[in-house]
């Protein structure tokens, strides 16, 4: 049955409120909330940061850093995890049947935390290694809590959002104006492996990326795809927005992605709000069946039976709510709902 889940990141500083509004308009399946705009250690990297085992971080002057302790901004998204935890399970309960929990992946944690010499984590796969194992431990027993709170089962999106650019080869150096070199396919999914194969012991996991490919500027070869890396990742679904799936080389890829057995979910959810109500201001909620109908085309675009629809696919917003207000949340993720609920009732139709 296609179900609607969301990535993790919401606008907003509330928990609480956050919390209400995914008991409300999630049910049975909603997500740990990231709120980033509560500041430093709220952040995404912060939070997965609080996650891992037997490493630690503080902020330097650039962003994230190893540390030899946990730092004061470490220490509080450790604060911020428990909190969120708390609040959650009491506006929750025993209510969920699965909770998602949202983590930055290895490849985009090592692309965003400097090593003490002010160098990306990303130049060194020694330490990507350990970085990829520190996260495996540190979210098992996270996903250990989480079960332990609401006694329900456990997804897990892994958000990789540089991964297109670490695959192409553009992501910029210590040294101004310079590059580190592309990973290859081969390496990128040995450390996806670590935390997505069935050995590492963790649910089944959906790797979330931007797109197959890095967008950059101007004429030149197509960038390499993330497509081999993911067919070797151990991943069991690949989190991806609808519009990124454009031209005919991507719909080959994602199409040979879910003939190898990845579901899809899909960013088709507007996550920024468009029109207001002109009487009372309030914005609209999104028609859910504009979206189930654009689901349904790109599931024809890729060639599939509409009769696999069903059980292949699920629905989430198509990227983060960056700019969006706390009063979108709740109609974005109603529209969300209402969409898999009626690719589920009615997918050849649509």
């Amino acid at each position: 049955m296609t179900a609607f889940s969301g990535l993790g990141p919401l606008p907003g500083t509330d928990v609480r409120a956050a919390a209400e509004i995914l008991a409300g308009e999630c049910g049975a399946t909603p997500h740990l909330p990231i709120l980033a705009d509560r500041g430093l250690g709220a952040d995404a990297i912060g939070r997965t940061g609080a996650i891992l085992a037997d490493l630690s971080m503080d902020v330097g002057p650039r962003s994230w850093r190893v540390a030899d302790r946990p730092g004061a901004a470490a220490s509080l998204a450790a604060d911020h995890l428990e909190r969120d935890l708390d609040v959650c399970e009491e506006f929750w309960g025993a209510t969920p049947e699965t909770v998602t929990v949202p983590v930055v992946g290895p490849w985009t944690l090592a692309a965003s935390i400097e090593l003490a010499d002010g160098h990306r984590m990303l130049v060194d796969r020694g330490a990507v290694s350990y970085l990829a194992a520190a996260l495996a431990e540190g979210l098992s027993a996270h996903i250990a809590d989480v079960r332990r709170r609401f006694g329900a089962e456990v997804a897990v999106v892994m958000h990789e959002p540089a991964a297109p650019a670490i695959a192409a080869g553009l992501v910029e150096a210590a040294v101004a104006g310079t590059s580190l070199p592309a990973v290859g396919y081969r390496e990128m999914a040995a450390q996806w492996r670590v935390l997505a194969a069935e050995g590492a012991g963790l649910p089944d996991i959906a790797i979330a990326v931007p797109g197959l490919v890095a967008r950059r500027s101007g004429e030149g070869p197509r960038p390499p795809s993330l497509e081999k890396a993911l067919l070797e990742s151990g991943a069991a679904r690949i989190a991806l927005p609808i519009g990124a799936i454009r031209g005919s080389a991507t719909l080959d890829e994602v199409g040979r992605l879910r003939a190898a057995g990845l579901d899809l979910l899909l960013g088709a959810v507007p996550a920024v709000p468009g029109a207001t109500d002109e009487h009372t201001g309030a914005y609209l909620e999104p028609e859910a069946r504009d979206i189930a109908e654009r689901v349904g085309r790109l599931w024809d675009e890729l060639s599939f039976p509409r009769a696999d629809l069903v059980d292949h696919v699920g629905v989430t917003v198509d990227r983060g709510f960056a700019g969006a207000p706390a009063s979108w949340i709740a109609p974005a993720y109603a529209a969300g709902r209402r969409t898999a609920e009626l690719i589920s009732r009615a997918a050849g139709d649509l």
